[in-house]
């Protein structure tokens, strides 16, 4: 595999990557790429896809919005509500 790491700031296709041509890959060939730190891809319709880590502010808002939702649940009893 190649040795791109994580820095695109948006979303691109992984033709990098060896494997099926895009628009062919499946789950399995998804699911045979190895771990590696710093490299994130997904698969969609066929294509793979290498996104972007999380900014520090997308995961400062996603915790601050998980502690919301979380004292919004509890304030309003819903705890262990399906």
């Amino acid at each position: 595999m190649g040795t791109i790491p994580d820095t695109a700031t948006t979303v691109v296709r992984a033709s990098h990557v060896p494997g099926p041509p895009q628009g062919h890959w499946t789950y399995a060939d998804y699911a045979r790429l190895p771990e590696m730190e710093g490299f994130r891809y997904e698969l969609i319709a066929g294509v793979l896809y290498m996104a972007p880590a999380p900014t520090p502010e997308h995961e400062r808002l996603v915790i601050s919005i998980g502690a919301r939702l979380f004292a919004a649940i509890e304030e309003l009893g819903l705890e262990g509500t399906p």
